[in-house]
């Protein structure tokens, strides 16, 4: 009895782990550089998620990322037959590559299940994912494209696309592009008026027409004692001493002497 419920709870266990760890699964791509590193950044919005479109009776669904199956490992786009399990493997995200532009991504897994139905077609397929911008997406859509049997020029595949918003060119201005216009501008307005109530107001003239002109010229002045005292501290040292020791040092230098002299 001790030894069958110890079973469903690692069974329990394996099942949780399933169901929450397989989102944070990474793709692993088949060449890993800088520039594809980039572009699955770019997917993060979509990362974890899963899409199912039908096409000629036949289910289809497509993870970015993550397991789109629980019964087969890293699978990434699955193929569903009524009555038939278990479903299809068309491609899986530990054989992944990318491409992209400006506003689309080409996602490819690869080491798909071989298709034993067609003589054309007995290599493993992959699956393409063609991920591009749409304005008016609200959720992200998938649609099937084709099934590509042409092994002879680009290999057995499946293609798909996703449109979706989250991939669109992101237009406007940066955080730090909108903080220092609101500074620049709110220093400007508040020199514009210090100097007009200073000079309307006060009768100030010259320099002390700027607001808080004294408060100003202060902060030069720190910053300057502040940058000597960072940057030439050990020369201020070393001059300080050299000036020390040559004042007991100078041959020349007989102020003292009538004062030994008896």
């Amino acid at each position: 009895m001790k030894s069958s419920f110890e079973s469903i709870i690692l069974l329990l266990i394996i099942e949780l782990c399933v169901i929450f760890c397989d989102d944070i699964q990474n793709c692993r791509l088949r060449n890993d550089t800088a520039a594809r590193r980039k572009y699955m950044q770019r997917l993060s919005p979509l990362q974890g998620q899963k899409f199912q479109v039908d096409h000629e009776g036949l289910s289809y669904v497509i993870a970015i990322c993550t397991n789109a199956s629980k019964d087969h490992a890293n699978s990434s786009v699955t193929e569903e037959k009524p009555g038939v399990i278990p479903s299809t493997v068309l491609g899986r995200y530990n054989d992944t590559d990318i491409v992209g532009g400006e506003s689309w991504v080409l996602l490819t897994y690869g080491s798909g299940d071989s298709d034993n139905s067609s003589a054309d077609c007995k290599s493993n397929r992959k699956a393409q994912v063609f991920i591009t911008c749409k304005e008016e997406a609200q959720e992200p859509v998938l649609h099937f494209l084709e099934y590509n049997k042409n092994w002879k020029t680009a290999g057995c595949f499946f293609s798909f696309e996703i449109q979706t918003s989250a991939l669109c060119p992101k237009v406007g201005l940066s955080n730090g592009s909108v903080f220092c216009i609101i500074f620049l501008t709110s220093f400007g307005v508040y020199l514009l008026i210090g100097v007009a109530y200073r000079r309307l107001i006060g009768g100030a003239k010259g320099f002390e027409q700027i607001p808080h002109y004294n408060f100003w010229k202060e902060l030069g002045n720190l910053q300057a004692d502040g940058c000597n005292f960072v940057c030439r501290r050990d020369m201020h040292r070393e001059e300080s001493w050299r000036r020390l020791t040559n004042n007991f040092n100078d041959p020349h230098d007989d102020r003292d002497d009538a004062l030994l002299r008896p």
